[in-house]
């Protein structure tokens, strides 16, 4: 298996007159596979985009916030404490680079901040150098992680319409003000991450995100979707509970590279639906019609474990024809992550079981289970990761170690006229349909 480090750029070579080789991202590297040229159908990602002074585009967005005052004032009031949230190490935020510009900006303020864990778990001590970058030792005294499953930290707001127990950790209530810092790509039930994500699932008890999440099974569930979307339409109602709570919003939009090429701030609704549009420009690719065999890559740091391949899966199967095939890559070296929906698959077994079980008795990583065990209904999943082959059996995947094998194997199940198409940046490209 041929290698190379360059990860970033997608490599098209006429190896001769049948073959395209292709240099696909695996992990820190990329792993070159030979496609017939009569079956290839193209290869997306998030557009290019013409990136302009990275902090100058973020200190547009906090001195000319939306429906807010500027940052340097909003965090300036005299005897209050302002919490800035950031995001934990699943996300492709960069925090490290934007918090010097932040406390420069901020100018002796008193700030303190929490690291946004939802249900991930704990970031490793590698993992918090990497959010706080060169302010670590500065900062880490200042800085608390939040635990979803510590009931002593959380205070209860009351429940949202649609039933969800609000308990938010209770840094939100101490302090006078709030900063969120994030970024806004596609996500899979949400809609968008970023926003009010921070705080729910961000800072929220996992009775919480239990309940939030179960809602995800739901009619109107769907990548980029907000309108009459359960999920997002919880999470909006279940944040609105802290009320008259002063919160400022930064929302990043990265480009494929992973640089800043749009930033919104202000007032958490209204700047996050602003950073959605924006994230529209990079992230929904068109597509003339649905492929054969789609095969659907995962990029750091949505690569680190099975449980976060799910958005590689769900934008995949925006691609892929019903009775088609499904590759997903992933390193996953991380492992699994968070397991307890693999442990209701090998409880039930049967993709229809999971989901009569899920409909009836909502846990937390059901709708993983849930989603998953549909897809298997619906197409034919491959995946090439460095998990154990069994782990992969067991949530309906066929399990391959080497790329080139699952691609020929895919096109041997499609057939010889089949159309393959690949999404280099599964967990955050859209494909829409041309005339949808």
């Amino acid at each position: 298996m041929l290698s190379c480090r360059s990860a970033w750029y997608i490599r098209i070579v006429m190896a001769d007159d049948e073959l395209i080789a292709i240099d696909v991202p695996y992990g820190p590297d990329t792993t070159v596979v030979r496609v017939p040229k009569r079956n290839l159908m193209g290869m997306i990602r998030p557009k290019p985009a013409p990136i302009k002074d990275e902090l100058a585009t973020l200190h547009a967005a906090l001195s000319h916030p939306i429906a807010s005052e500027p940052f340097a004032q909003f965090v300036s009031h005299r005897g209050e404490e302002t919490l800035v949230v950031v995001n934990d190490a699943a996300r492709p935020t960069p925090t490290a680079q934007v918090l010097p510009a932040l406390l420069e900006t901020a100018k002796g303020a008193d700030l303190y901040f929490a690291v946004a864990t939802g249900a991930h778990g704990s970031p490793t001590w590698k993992e918090m150098v990497s959010i706080l970058g060169d302010l670590h030792e500065k900062l880490a005294p200042r800085t608390f992680i939040h635990d979803c499953h510590n009931k002593a930290d959380m205070v209860n707001l009351g429940r949202t319409s649609r039933g969800t127990n609000v308990s938010l950790n209770r840094l939100l209530l101490d302090a006078d003000r709030t900063v969120i810092l994030g970024s806004v790509e596609p996500h899979y039930f949400a809609g968008y991450t970023g926003g009010r994500k921070s705080l729910l699932p961000g800072l929220s008890a996992f009775e919480t995100i239990e309940q939030n999440h179960s809602l995800a099974l739901l009619p109107g569930v769907m990548p980029l979707a907000l309108k009459k979307n359960p999920v997002h339409e919880d999470m909006v109602e279940g944040v609105a509970l802290l009320k008259n709570k002063p919160i400022f919003a930064i929302n990043l939009v990265l480009d494929r590279d992973q640089k800043i090429y749009a930033a919104t701030a202000g007032e958490l609704g209204a700047s996050f639906m602003a950073a959605t549009k924006r994230a529209d420009e990079i992230y929904v690719m068109p597509i003339r019609k649905r492929a054969d065999v789609v095969v659907s890559v995962a990029r750091s740091p949505l690569d680190r474990d099975l449980y976060q391949l799910q958005k590689t899966l769900e934008h995949g199967l925006l691609a892929v024809k019903d009775g088609g095939v499904l590759v997903l890559v992933s390193q996953c070296s991380n492992g699994v992550g968070e397991r307890s929906y693999i442990e209701l698959i090998r409880q039930l077994g049967d993709p229809k079981q999971v989901i009569k079980r899920v409909r009836q008795d909502p846990v937390f990583g059901c709708h993983k289970a849930g989603r998953l065990a549909q897809a298997a209904l619906r197409v034919k999943l491959f995946a090439v990761t460095d998990l154990d082959p069994n782990i992969i059996r067991d949530v309906f995947a066929e399990p391959y170690s080497f790329m080139q094998q699952a691609i020929d194997s895919a096109l041997r199940l499609a057939g010889p006229d089949a159309d393959m198409l690949f999404l280099m940046n599964g967990s955050v490209t859209v494909p829409t349909l041309l005339d949808t």
